[in-house]
C-alpha cells in the first residue's frame, strides 16, 4: 500500500480494511497505520475516488474520527 503502483490489488486490500472496520465498529492501531497510505491510492487512481475508497475512507471518518482529529 505504501507504493501501490507496484500491485494491483489495491482495491482487495481496501475492501478487506474496510470490512475489518465495519465489523468491529472501530479502527485499531494497526489499520490506523494505513490511513496515510490512501493518498498513494488516490494518486494511483489519477486523483479520482472510487467506490471502493471512497467507502473505506467513509468508515474511516466514521469509526476513527477521533483517531484522525487526534494526530498531527
Amino acid at each position: 500500500m505504501v507504493n501501490p503502483e507496484k500491485i494491483t490489488v489495491e482495491d482487495d486490500i481496501l475492501v478487506i480494511i474496510k470490512n475489518f472496520i465495519k465489523k468491529t465498529s472501530s479502527v485499531s492501531d494497526t489499520i490506523f497505520t494505513i490511513f496515510p497510505c490512501m493518498a498513494n491510492v488516490f494518486a494511483k487512481n489519477k486523483n479520482c475516488f472510487g467506490e471502493t475508497l471512497m467507502d473505506t475512507l467513509n468508515y474511516y471518518m466514521i469509526y476513527g474520527k477521533d483517531k484522525i482529529m487526534s494526530d498531527p
